[in-house]
């Protein structure tokens, strides 16, 4: 598991007390449905986080552009 995965199986445990095998669970269903949902729809919105858009390119392969919500750079002090 890569650093970004531990912390993100840290906030699932210490957040929503789920432990053990569960938490990778809960980790690959989110990142997976990101996924399904972009291939049926071609874009995700997550509430104070951003969206993701899957673009075609081309030479008939696909592009992920995120574009960060409002609230995210404010958070971060980004424009």
């Amino acid at each position: 598991m890569n650093v970004i995965n531990e912390k993100c199986a840290r906030v699932i445990i210490d957040e929503l007390g789920i432990r053990g095998k569960s938490t990778a669970k809960v980790y690959d269903a989110f990142w997976k449905f990101i996924g399904d949902e972009l291939i049926k729809s071609g874009k995700v919105t997550i509430a104070k986080f951003g969206t993701f858009i899957l673009k075609d390119t081309d030479d008939a392969n696909y592009q992920i552009d995120f574009q960060p919500d409002a609230y995210m750079c404010d958070e971060l002090g980004a424009k």
